[in-house]
């Protein structure tokens, strides 16, 4: 009998004291995102992300649109963000699932704006800007240029 060598146990009370401890040092206007990509890193995304909505996170982080829908089925209202970049095929579950998505690309913005359009929807986008891993983003640079670009696409909104 092959026994497991690790496991994990959430204890959401402690997770919940944890965070209250971490608020205290926000502003009173200053919002926070909770991160439940890849299932919250196991600790359960839907629980993780019930206890911090229950705390006052403001948005949930998921990997992929996927992650997001998952949530949205299992009944999660508040505003999920896509952090890893979102493929064009991907774009109608942003959609149906009410997701945001973060963009670097203009091409892909206008994209986004075309498909909202003709859903009669908005999306809403975060422009996501390299700040040094150079994984994904635009060049801090170029940020602005395409920030103000962005601004003027119909059914988007920044």
């Amino acid at each position: 009998m092959i026994k497991e060598r690790s496991w994990v146990e959430i204890n959401l009370d402690n997770f919940e004291k944890n965070l209250n401890e971490l608020l205290k040092y926000l502003l009173p206007h200053q919002q926070w995102l909770q991160i439940v990509k890849a299932d919250a890193y196991g600790h359960g995304a839907y629980e993780i992300s019930q206890t911090a909505l229950k705390a006052g996170a403001a948005i949930l982080g998921v990997a992929n649109p996927e992650e997001g829908k998952m949530l949205r089925i299992q009944g999660v209202t508040a505003p999920i963000l896509v952090l890893s970049p979102t493929l064009r095929e991907e774009i109608p579950l942003v959609l149906e699932f009410d997701l945001m998505v973060a963009a670097s690309d203009y091409s892909f913005a206008q994209q986004l704006s075309r498909a909202a359009i003709e859903n009669k929807k908005k999306i809403t986008v975060h422009v996501k800007i390299d700040t040094g891993m150079h994984r994904s983003g635009i060049n801090s640079k170029e940020a602005t240029s395409l920030y103000r670009k962005i601004l003027n696409l119909r059914n988007i909104k920044i």
